[in-house]
């Protein structure tokens, strides 16, 4: 065995991990090797200085360790109370670390793959475990370097590096300050000279830390560290003494060790969060978004309104949730500014809009509002042959009164280039949704109506779907509403025109007065049609096949004198509309 002198380099942060570790030299005894088997006598235990780096070599002549059945080295390291000093082993096998007192108490380990190792997430070709401990009495301890597994031996390389903290300082705005984290729970004093914002920048060896402002306030800010060990907290601070406090996130046992703080007053003219304004007026609102923090202001609206917002920050990508008037919208970055813009028209009414940020941890935003008079026929009339100009938000329906004054055959179409449509119309017995009877994703709605109030509901078939529609009711064919769906009986040569509301079927009797070859043609110029005509032990369709789509079906059958039942119908069942039929030899 050999060792040298030098100036050691840490590599990965100071990481520790109290108590035994199962698969530690120590196994379960969490106590210093004793007595265990050697092949010579015990050498004498070479020392350490605490910056210096040692060397040194496992083999089969070196101490035994029973309890684990590896062989193991010792250093004897003394270290004076307050300092934290940080060891790193280097091998070429998966090596273990750990530190005793004079007492042979196990103090602190580390194992390489394991938390507090400086390798968390490393691979198994790393063999560089880290191990870190502050001494808050001073002493001579004990350093033992092995190996996991009984059969690996080879070179080590313990390097050291070490660092005296007064646990008694405050953090300065400013200034690097490095701190000890017991693992748990630590408060750090902050001197605030001038009351503001700032951004307390912070740097583990590890991403389990958290960092808390105002840990003591009714509304402390808390961020965790990142996979690097890094974060970035910004908060408020009032004048005078405050405090910041480190704290773990749920890993047991806990694993302390060294992080260095640094704050710096944030140039803003941001007013403080007590005094934010609570009301969104046209133009612009500056604030500055605390870490984790969501803002929320409140949009009035005297009338009905088309309103853009645009949020805007530099040091954090925005996201705004905006809520009223049974309406939830939503926005986050744009892909082409990074803003996030909610565009709309909305009705009269109060409004809240929350801002937070989807990434990033906060910093200085602009609310920018422009709303100008919108006018929106919203939940108005609707009057035959008079088209309606409507705009959806949200998941807020509109609903409209239609007054039927003569009997007849009625379209009511809702269009939109935005969302996908839907219609129900209900009264008089009548019931009748319908999503997409009308070209591409546009709702129609097929009805006979008499005379009478009905309701009109335009909706959406998503939920959340928003945007500008056109809803317009259409007298297309007035006249008894018996004698649209058509004529109860119908025979050879006969031509019927007839109409079939939308979500129905329309049945006729078919008279044949004497047997032979007939044709039955259908020409529905509304809706895809389906014939089904059965009786006198004949059941025919047309169109044959279910692939077979068509608004002009044709049935040629053999029939025998006799009655038969025609049923016409809608392929797609939320059609419907005008067809003619026809019947000849």
């Amino acid at each position: 065995m050999r060792f040298t002198g030098g100036i050691g380099v840490v590599v990965g942060g100071g990481l520790v991990l109290a108590g035994g570790v199962v698969g530690l030299l120590l196994a379960q005894t969490g106590a210093l090797p004793q007595g265990g088997e050697t092949d010579t006598d015990t050498p004498e235990v070479p020392s350490l200085t605490p910056g210096d780096t040692a060397e040194g070599e496992l083999t089969t002549r070196s101490p035994y360790n029973p309890n684990s059945g590896s062989r193991y080295q010792r250093f004897r390291v003394e270290i004076p109370a307050g300092d934290v000093v940080t060891f790193e082993l280097n091998t070429g096998f998966p090596g273990v670390l750990a530190l005793y007192d004079e007492r042979g108490n196990q103090m602190v380990t580390a194992q390489e793959g394991r938390p507090g190792t400086g390798c968390y997430r490393c691979s198994r070709h790393e063999r560089n475990p880290v191990m870190t401990y502050r001494s808050t009495e001073g002493g001579v301890y004990d350093l033992t370097v092995s190996a996991e597994e009984a059969d690996e031996f080879g070179p080590v390389r313990v390097e050291t590096d070490t660092m005296s903290l007064d646990s008694d300082d405050r953090i300065v705005p400013e200034e690097a300050f490095p701190a000890w984290f017991d693992g748990d729970r630590t408060r750090l004093g902050f001197d605030v000279d001038t009351a503001g914002y700032y951004r307390v920048d912070l740097e583990a060896a590890h991403d389990i830390v958290a960092l808390v402002a105002n840990p003591g306030s009714s509304n402390p800010i808390e961020r965790r560290a990142g996979a690097d060990g890094r974060l970035s907290l910004y908060a408020w601070f009032d004048e005078g003494e405050q405090e910041l406090a480190l704290k773990d996130y749920g890993y047991r046992p806990p694993v302390p060790g060294i992080v260095t703080l640094e704050a710096h007053a944030v140039d803003t003219d941001a007013p403080a969060p007590a005094d934010r304004e609570a009301t969104l007026r046209d133009g612009e609102t500056t604030g500055f978004l605390q870490s984790d923090e969501r803002v929320a202001y409140t949009l009035e609206l005297d009338e009905a309104s088309a309103v853009a917002i645009v949020v805007q920050a530099s040091e954090f990508s925005p996201e705004v949730q905006l809520e009223g008037e049974q309406i939830t919208l939503s926005a986050g970055p744009d892909w082409r500014t990074e803003d996030a813009i909610i565009e709309d028209a909305f009705p009269a009414g109060e409004y809240q809009l929350e801002l937070a940020a989807s990434q990033g941890t906060g910093g200085r935003y602009t609310v920018d509002v422009v709303t100008r008079a919108y006018d929106d026929d919203g939940d108005a009339d609707l009057e035959p042959g008079v088209a309606l100009q409507g705009r959806r938000h949200g998941e807020r329906d509109s609903v409209h009164a239609l007054v039927i004054e003569e009997a007849g055959h009625y379209i009511i179409d809702m269009e939109s280039n935005d969302f996908d449509t839907y219609l129900t119309l209900t009264g008089d017995d009548v019931h009748i949704e319908n999503d997409d009877g009308g070209e591409q994703y546009n709702a129609r709605i097929h009805a006979l109506l008499e005379p009478g109030e009905y309701e009109v509901v335009a909706g959406a078939f998503g939920q959340r779907e928003r945007g500008a529609y056109t809803l317009e009711a259409t007298a297309e064919t007035l006249g008894d509403v018996d004698a649209l769906r058509g004529p109860a009986s119908l025979g050879d040569g006969e031509s019927v025109a007839a109409v079939v509301p939308s979500g129905e079927r329309n049945e006729h009797t078919v008279v044949i007065p004497e047997s032979g070859e007939y044709r039955i043609e259908l020409d529905a110029a509304d809706f895809h049609a389906e014939m089904l005509l059965s009786g006198e032990g004949v059941e025919a369709y047309a169109p044959e096949g279910v692939t077979s789509v068509t608004r002009t079906p044709v049935m040629e059958e053999s029939l025998e004198a006799g009655e038969y039942q025609l049923r016409v119908y809608p392929l797609v069942r939320e059609e419907g509309g005008a067809y003619q039929l026809d019947i000849s030899r």
